[in-house]
Parts: structure tokens; sequence; C-alpha cells
């Protein structure tokens, strides 16, 4: 009597299990099947609607079983609708009350029943049990034994297959390494078989690439069996991987392209993988990088020659491959039509998965679909691309494959990431990328800020597709419009809908443009302020030159728009402040530059010596048990004293390596100088007292015992040495000595009542700097023993140096920066930041031209002190509360006018920093007095608070505030003509049409004008304003409100947007000369920087005190600001060469 087994019928092709159909699909496969013909009493044969085969065998007696005709009536078409309606309903209720729904569906129909029953079984099993039965009772297969083979060791299953076994082995020759071995599994030795294994170990020796799983070796076990061994990869599917790490959207894409990079150089070594997916693409983590490896190509195919299996379908017309990331080439069994873009669909799908976190068309309707309805889907059908389907999936949850589903994540894959993902699924192989490698390189230049070549497929070629999957009904529409429209409108109709669809098509386009040039805008303006952060803290010049070379125009992007403006310019012009950074030896004391360009730094316990030029160490000494503070060189780095043990200094020859000779003193040693010309040793000790040595002649000089200090030095040709005080004494700070006659006190240098950190002489021995414990940097005269010089400074200071020319001198402070000052102008002060740590020492080169450091955070850095600064800052002497102001640059540059409170008028000189009393406006060709100072008929003069000057005819306004009357001054017109005008005026400025826009205290915008003088426009701002800009591009107005605002303004369009980013009144606003930037100054103490036409902030810069009024200069490099207390800071955007 003819069985069924476990429920289900078993399918079969020959002798081998049949993996024409992956399982899963199998219970919805099977109701799509219908009896063909019974050939015997053990086979029938049945086919799917598309006439595709497959043999269904029972088991009789001890061998087979057949299929009766009551289990063939499954086939009949009445009976297998109800049954799948059955399966469909069932299939929805819960476990528990599918017994009552079987067993009330079928009444009177056992047989119906049983088979519901049965399918529903498996169906609740998620056909979990499935694979692990066979199908029919085939030859039972032994579980296999683990093979024995020669040199590997330690062998365990890691995983099996239908027809092979994989272990994890140790090799143990000719190398040992823990490797991954491929066996089949006995009894699956058919021919077939066999030439799959062996195309697939020929696949893998044809490759050799960093992210493909390498073959090692080859052989037969024990038993005969064939066997492949591999590296052994311990890695994790590519789309677990991401979403288990919290991968972002570049990292994917990175990772991805690698991956195309691997399938690609199979295809150039002739190789097809034909199963790409997830779980034959595993991560594995190397030196803390992601690295995917290739596996499994088991189904490969040979481009030219053979691997041994003739085309992809194998095994009797089994389909080989996943259908999910199968191209529909491969579903339809076309062998001729597969190659490189069989490949590149798989990797689309698998893209598709790792971006949108479902799989093209969706497991479950694939498997649901059967072998024919899944042909057609991929076929005819085209997914919803992923920014798509993602938004699809927002607000659940997906169970398998959790990817992010915010609305962020949809924007970045939308445009570029959709189309290169679309492009490589195409269904015709010719629009598809014709390589991996081709793919990779689109997303590396979606990576770069680069348009990919990938598009959105046109309106039209949509249309072909329709036509394709509806055929008839096109043909039938056709031949109706045919007899019903002449041919003359057709084409016509035609014409148009082809223009539509262009249009369409071109407007898509633009607007994808559009959007990529937006998200690029967003990008800079977000670099820019990032870069205005890194400035203003410590050690980020490194950051900031990063974002200013990454707006650098490049090969390739000439047809993209220039961003950068004056941030930019700012920026780097910022950030070219530091030479060079080396590392550094920890715990720096000392730092000298030699006269053959080396650096010798003392540390504690050594002593390096550095190549000045670019960082490299040297040579280093080790000290003995002294501290390493005991250890001096002279300045040609010839002669070096260093402690070999706490009492006693040897003199060593640093090119021989000799000890010329020793110095034993009869104390603890804490610190020694040497003079630069290596004649005068200085020793400081524990007692304390100073001994003093003549190095050429060995002998101890003279000792010193009173008011001495650990804080001593030399001058550079050993004629005196300098001693600060312990105490202060009456007064004296630092006490000079003569190596002619020690024992009496040359000089007493008195001075503020403040302990000295550092000592220095200069070059010439003429001025003595000290660096205060409490931050005060002074300056002696040696010859009439006079303090120059006494700056103050808000930390400690740490270091000091005179440059070789004794015109400037350096400070390190424990602030982390170093400041040059300038001593014939001290006014003038440079400021070196970048360290981290407190400036430890510093040292000048030979020449003067460049400035050392070394600090606690173990760094050394080269500067250029004679470089101008980006940002100069400077104090006006005299002036009071400053309440509103007015700055003009002159047509160079060079000059700074400050108009203040309507009465004081200075003129700030950026070259010889220059102060003279006087105002001027400027225009390109010439500067114009308007100050009561400079005009010899004052009288005539108003009282001004606000000045501006017409562009094209010199023509100037001036408003004294609150008198209500508006001067219109002519070019050449020995006066000023007075008009009407409101009163408590607050700011004016010339539009580019020519009329004088005001502010006044009743917050309206009028407009006056030029000729007559008379009102021709207002408008009522609805809050409080305080400053006006207006754009010399078009008729746009800039107006700083109190309510912390910048609105932009035009008489025709009205209020074009609100700008805010200020945390208190917004004082001062300028327009940048081409119009493209806005900049604005507030009581909150900074200038902000506005891109006009993105309406975003690109810039904040901090200026000095509450921002009053702010101004460009004519070429738009510079940006001058004045804050209520007087001080003036003036940003300079040039390169160096330009200042």
């Amino acid at each position: 009597m003819p069985q069924r087994i476990s429920g289900v019928w078993g399918l079969a092709s020959g002798d081998a299990r049949w993996p024409a159909v992956q399982w899963p699909y199998f219970l919805q496969s099977i109701l799509d099947y219908r009896v063909v013909r019974d050939t015997a009493a053990t086979d029938v044969i049945v086919s799917d609607t598309a006439g595709s085969r497959c043999r269904l065998i029972g088991q009789s007696g001890s061998s087979r079983r057949c299929l009766t005709t009551a289990t063939a009536q499954m086939f009949d078409e009445d009976r297998k609708a109800k049954l799948r309606e059955l399966f469909a309903a069932g299939s929805e209720l819960d476990a528990s009350e599918r017994h009552a729904f079987v067993k009330d569906a079928c009444p009177g129909d056992p047989e119906l029943r049983d088979e519901l029953a049965d399918l529903l079984r498996v169906e609740t099993d998620r056909l979990g049990d499935f694979l692990a039965k066979p199908a029919v009772a085939l030859p039972r297969i032994e579980q296999p034994s683990i093979p024995s083979i020669p040199d590997y060791s330690d062998l365990t299953s890691i995983g099996e297959g239908g027809i092979g076994m994989v272990y994890r082995a140790q090799q143990l020759s000719p190398v040992r390494r823990t490797v991954a071995i491929k066996a089949i599994r006995p009894g699956m030795d058919s021919s077939e078989i066999l030439a799959r294994f062996s195309a697939e170990r020929e696949a893998l020796a044809r490759m050799a690439h960093p992210y493909i799983a390498t073959v090692h070796g080859a052989g037969s076990d024990d038993l005969g069996r064939p066997y492949l061994v591999m590296e052994f990869v311990d890695g994790t599917p590519i789309t677990d991987f991401c979403d288990a790490e919290g991968l972002d959207l570049e990292a994917r894409l990175e990772l991805f392209a690698k991956v195309c990079e691997a399938v690609d150089h199979a295809h150039r070594r002739g190789i097809l993988h034909r199963d790409l997916k997830p779980s034959n693409v595993l991560v594995v983590r190397t030196d803390e990088q992601p690295i995917p490896k290739v596996i499994d190509f088991g189904i490969a195919k040979a481009l030219e020659g053979s691997l041994g299996v003739d085309s992809v379908h194998t095994l009797q017309g089994a389909l080989l491959g996943t259908p999910d990331y199968m191209s529909p080439e491969q579903l339809d069994g076309d062998g001729r039509s597969i190659d490189t873009r069989t490949d590149v669909y798989a990797l689309g799908a698998m893209l598709y998965e790792l971006l949108a976190g479902e799989r093209p068309f969706g497991s479950e309707r694939l498997r649901a679909a059967g072998l024919t309805g899944m042909a057609r889907i991929v076929r005819d059908e085209v997914p919803p691309k992923p920014s798509t389907r993602l938004r699809s999936r927002a607000g659940s949850a997906s169970k398998d494959y959790a990817k992010p589903t915010t609305a962020h994540w949809r924007r970045r894959l939308h445009g570029d990431i959709d189309w290169v993902v679309m492009k490589a699924l195409e269904k015709d192989p010719e629009r598809r990328y014709p390589t991996p490698r081709a793919m990779a390189e689109d997303l590396r230049r979606h990576l770069r800020h680069l348009p990919v070549e990938a598009g959105p497929p046109s309106g039209f070629y949509r249309i072909q597709k329709f036509t394709r999957r509806h055929r008839g009904l096109v043909i039938g529409v056709s031949v109706v419009m045919l007899l019903l429209i002449t041919g003359l409108i057709a084409t016509s109709m035609l014409a148009a809908r082809n223009e539509s669809l262009a249009q369409k098509e071109m407007t898509a386009r633009a607007k994808a443009d559009a959007a990529n040039q937006t998200l690029r805008e967003r990008l800079y303006r977000s670099q820019m302020r990032l870069g205005a952060e890194a400035m203003n803290a410590s050690g980020g010049v490194a950051r900031a030159r990063e974002l200013v070379a990454a707006w650098l125009p490049a090969p390739g992007t000439a047809h993209l728009p220039d961003l950068r403006g004056f941030e930019w310019h700012l920026l780097a012009a910022n950030s070219d402040r530091e030479a060079h950074v080396a590392p550094a030896e920890p715990y720096p004391m000392t730092l000298s530059w030699l006269t053959d360009g080396r650096l010798l730094s003392t540390h504690w316990r050594a002593a390096v010596a550095w190549d000045g030029g670019g960082g490299a160490m040297l040579r280093r000494w080790d000290a003995g048990a002294s501290p390493v503070g005991a250890i001096a060189a002279s300045s040609d780095g010839r002669l070096l004293a260093i402690s070999k043990s706490p009492e006693v200094v040897a003199l060593l020859n640093t090119d021989t390596g000799d000890e010329l000779a020793t110095f034993v003193h009869d104390q603890y040693i804490y610190t020694c100088k040497l003079s630069a010309n290596g004649s005068l040793l200085v020793c400081y000790g524990e007692k304390p007292f100073l001994v003093i040595w003549d190095t050429q002649t060995r002998q101890r000089i003279a000792e010193i015992r009173d008011h001495v200090n650990q804080v001593f030095c030399v001058s550079d040709d050993g004629t005196l040495f300098a001693v600060a005080s312990r105490a202060n004494q009456a007064g004296i700070q630092v006490r000079v000595y003569r190596r002619d006659d020690p024992q009496v006190v040359f000089r007493e240098l008195r001075g503020p009542n403040e302990g000295s950190w550092r000592l220095c002489f200069d070059a010439t021995s003429q001025r003595i700097g000290s660096a205060g414990d409490a931050g005060s940097l002074r300056v002696w005269s040696l010859a009439t023993g006079k303090l120059e010089h006494n700056i103050p400074h808000a930390d400690v200071l740490s270091c000091i140096a005179f440059d070789p020319s004794g015109t400037r001198i350096a400070v390190g402070s424990y602030d982390y920066v170093a400041y040059v000052y300038d001593l014939n102008n001290t006014s003038h002060v440079r400021r070196l930041s970048g360290h981290t740590g407190v400036v430890n020492a510093l040292a000048w080169s030979p020449d003067g031209k460049r400035l050392a450091t070394i600090s606690d955070d173990t760094t050394m850095r080269w500067w250029d002190p004679s470089s101008h600064e980006a940002r100069r800052e400077r104090q006006l002497p005299g002036f009071g509360e400053v309440q509103h102001a007015q700055l003009s640059f002159d047509a160079t540059g060079n000059e700074l006018a400050i108009h203040v409170n309507g009465s004081e008028d200075v003129t700030w000189n950026l070259v010889d920093d220059a102060i003279r009393a006087e105002y001027r406006l400027a225009t390109a060709d010439e500067r114009v007095h308007v100050s009561t100072q400079a005009r010899p008929n004052a009288a005539d003069l108003p009282r001004f608070r606000f000045a501006s000057m017409r562009r094209d005819d010199g023509m100037i306004a001036l408003v004294g505030g609150r008198d209500g009357v508006l001067w219109l001054w002519p070019r050449g017109e020995s006066k000023p003509v007075a008009h009407k005008a409101p009163a408590d005026v607050r700011a004016i400025a010339w539009s580019v049409d020519g009329q004088l826009a005001m502010i006044d205290a009743t917050d309206h915008v009028r407009l006056f004008g030029a000729a007559s003088g008379v009102q021709t426009h207002e408008h009522r701002v609805p809050q409080c304003t305080l400053a006006l800009a207006a754009s010399p591009l078009d008729e746009t107005l800039a107006i700083g409100c109190v309510d912390q605002s910048v609105r932009l303004w035009s008489k025709t369009r009205g209020e074009l947007a609100v700008l805010r980013g200020h945390t208190s009144h917004v004082q001062a606003v300028a327009f940048s000369p081409d119009g493209a930037r806005l900049a604005s100054g507030s009581r909150d103490g900074t200038v902000r920087i506005w891109d006009v036409a993105g309406r975003a902030e690109v810039a904040s810069l901090r200026a000095s005190g509450r921002v009053v009024a702010v101004a460009f200069s004519s070429d738009g490099k510079q940006l001058a600001a004045i804050g209520n207390s007087g001080g003036v800071v003036v940003w300079d955007a040039r390169p160096s060469k330009a200042r």
C-alpha cells in the first residue's frame, strides 16, 4: 500500500538528494506542480507551469514506496486550489488553534485532512527538521567519521552541507597554523560532485587576493576522499558584522568596495563565483581594521577554459545558487548569458540588504512564490529603492535584519546610493556595471563627494519594461490608437510626450544635482565652523590644516562651484603659523640650538641631540645619579658637561666621546651651565652655593655663597654670569658678576617685587632678561642697570630666550603658548599656540629665522616668528566706553580708520603699528578726510556719528544721530547740504541702486533719494534694530536686531531670511565686497561670518569685548571689529607672501 513519507512527498534526482529547489520553498512550490505521467509504480514525473520537470519518487518494499492514485489527486486542479486555500487560512492561525481548524475544514475527506495537517505541521516547525530527514529513503549515509590526514591534527567539524564536511584543523608542517579542511561526505563522491569539488579547488588555486580565502593545499584522506586545505576564516557574515559593530554608511560602503575588489580579482583570473551572498562574505578584524573574505567557490564557473562543470545548471538540471541573490539570467538557466555582470547583480542584492535591512524582493515572498513565481518576480518586477524600502519600514522593526530606519539614514541613501544599487540590479545585463571594479569605483566616488556614474533610469526605459511585461495589452491599445488617430497627430503627440519625458528627466537630474550641491555646501559650512573652533583650542592647528586641505581644488572638480570664502582663507592663514612638529623625550628642561644646526635638549636624567631641520634623534646621553639638570653644552655642541655622579661633572668631546676633564664638588649638584664658547662652567648644588670653573685650565675660579639661587645664567662669551636673588632685598632682583672678579657684584638689577623663574643674556651681553614666576617679563640694560621693559603676563613664564640680533625676546608660558615680543615695540607680540602642555624650553636658530619649542606634551615644534599674524589686536589709547563706532580700511588694506562716539578719530597703521588722530573714508582710488581734525574749515563740517560713501560717485552721507538732520556731501563741493531726517538714526548705508538706507529708533528701515534727500520707502522691522549694511550685489539689506538675529530684507521681496546664532544683541553688520559673506558683531563678544546665499553661519571669531562695529577691507581679505572697551581686532586672511 503506498504511503506518504513524513507528510511530504520526496523529490529526487537520480540517486542524490534533490538540490533543485531550496528546501524552505518546497511547501509552496509543490502546490504549483501537476502530474505529467506515471511512468511506473515507483515514479511520478511532475512539472510546473513553465515546463521545468523533476521526478517524485516513492518507496515500496524494502527500498521504495510509490505515490498512489489518491495521493496523486492532490495535483488535481480543484483539489489543489482547495488545499492551497485551506493551507493559507490555517497558516495564519496559532499552533494551538490549527488542530480544531483541520478537523472542521475537511469533514468526510480524511485524505485531504491528513494532507492539510501534515503541511501545517511542517510549516509550524519552520522546516527546522526538514533538511535533517531525507526526502526519499536513500541508502543510509552513516554519520561521517573524522578523516585522518597526514600533517594535520585536531580536526573538529565546524560545518556541513549536502555533499561536504568542513573541519577546523591544525597544520603541523611545513608551518604551524590553523586551517579549514573541506572534504566530500562518504557516499557523495559521484562524478558530478567530484567535478564541482575539483572546480572549486581550481577556482581557488587561480586566485591570490587579500580579500579571498586562500587555498593552502589539496589531497585525499585515509579513506580516499578528496579534501581541500584553505585559510581558516573565523569571521561573521558581512550583514551581521555591520549590524553588530554599528558601522555607519561610509564604513559599510568602504567595506563593501573591498568585496567588489575581491570579486573583480576573481573575474580577472577567469572565475565567476555565482553564489555571492552575505554568508559567503565573512568579515574578520585584523589590526582593528575590518577585512572581508570571500569564500565558497563551490559552484564557480570559468570565463575561459573549463573548471569541470559545464554550465550553471548541473546535477541533471539542478539550480545552483541562492535565489534571493540570483540574477534573472541565472534563474532562467541561460548559461550562455552568465558573465561578470551576473556576479554584479548578486553584489547589488547584497548591498541592498546591507543598507536597507531586507533583500530586494523579500525572502518570505520569494519563498512563497515557488520556482516559477520566483523567476517571474526577479525577471519582471523592480524592487523599491533602498531609501524607499527604509521609508516603508519606518516605525517597524525587522526581526532578522535590524538596520537604521531614521530619516537621516534614508536621506543619506537617497540619490547616489539608490542609483548605484539599482544600476547593479538592472534586469538587462547591458545596463548593469560591466565589472565589480566599476561598481567599487562608483561607491568610492560617492565617498569622495564626486558625481557617480550611475543615475536614475529614464522614463523611456520604464516604458520599455512595462511593454515587455504587458505585451498583449500594449499591442491592443496601439491598434485602437492607430484606428482612431492619424499619423500626423500620433507623431505630434509622441514628440510632445518624448519632450515631456526628457524634460522630467532633466528636471530630476537637476534636482539631484541641486541636492548634492546643498549637501556639499552644508559640509563646507560645518567644517569651517569646526576649523574656527579648532584654532581657538590648544593643539588644533593640525586639525585646521586638514580642513583647509579638504577644500583645495582637486582634479575632476573644476565643474563644482568654489565654496571658499573669507573664513577659508582666514583658517588657511591661521593654520600656516606652525612650521613642523616632531616627537620628543618626556620631562624636558632646557633646549639649545647649536651652531652646527643641531638641537640639544636636556631631560630628567638624559640629554638628546636632534636634527634641527627634521627633528630626528641623533644621539642620546644618559646622566648618572644626578638629575639631568646637571647637563649643558657649548653653542657648537662639541663640549658637553654632564654629571657622572651626584658630586662629579664630566666634560665630554661629543665628536669622539672622549672625557676631557672631571670637576669634583663637595656638594650634591642640582644643575650646571656652560658658556656658549665652552670656557666657563657654573654649577649649583644643595648647600647652596655656586662653583665657577675655568674649563680650559680645569681650575676652580670662585665660590659664591651669598644671595644665590638655582636660577642663574652664563653669557655666551663666558665673561659674565648672573644669579637671581633668593629674597627681594632692597628691590634687588638679579646680581651680575664678572668672570675676572667673581667676588664683587658687577651690577645689581632692581625691579618689581617678583621672583625670577628664568634668566638669559642676549648675544652681545648688553641685556639680560628675566621670566618672573608671577608672569612678568623684564629686560635690563647691563650698561646702565636700568629696567627697560616690564611686560605683564597672565600666567607663569617658564622659559626665556633672546634672538641672535637682540631685538626680539621669546618666552614660554604655563598657558601652553609661546610669545615673541619686539623689543622696539613691545605692543607687537606674536602668539604661537599649538602645544597641549607647558612650554618648558625654547631656542632660536643661529640665523634667528626660526624658533624651536619643547613641551610637556612630548613634542618639539618649529615656528617662523617673522610671519605676520592672522589675528592682530590693539587697545586704542585714551578711549572710554565705546557706544557706537565706524571702521573703514583704506584701498591698500594697510590702514584702518576708526570713528568713535561721534567725536574721536584715529587711524591705525597696520604696517608700522602707529596711531594717528584722523579719520578717512576710503574708495578704490582716493581717501577723503571727513574728520573735524583734518579739515581747515572745521566749522562748516557737522558733528556726525555715521558716514557712508557711495561707491560710484563718492557722495558722502553724514548723520549726527539725534539731531534729525541728514547731510549729503557731493564730491567736489566745499560743504555738505542738510536735509530732514528721522531723529536718533542708528545706522546708514548706500544701497546698490544708489538710495540711502537708514534705521532709526522707531525700528523702521527708510530709503532716501540721493539727489533730493526725500524719503522714498519705509518698512517696519518687527524687532528693535541696531545695525544696517547694504549688499554690493543686489538690493538686500542686513539688519542687526536686539532679538540676537540678523534679518535680510529687500524693498521688493520683503523679509528674506532670519539668521540666528548670536546669544546677545547684534550691534554691527557688514557685507564683504563680493557680497558672498556677511559679518555680524554682537554684545556676546563674537563676530560671526555668514554665507549669504546659503543663509547659514560658516565661522565664529572671538573679538575684544562687546562688538560695536565691523568692516571688511576692499579686497575682502581682512576683517576688523571694535569692542566697547576700545579693543580693535583685525583678522588677516591674506597669504603670508601678500602681507
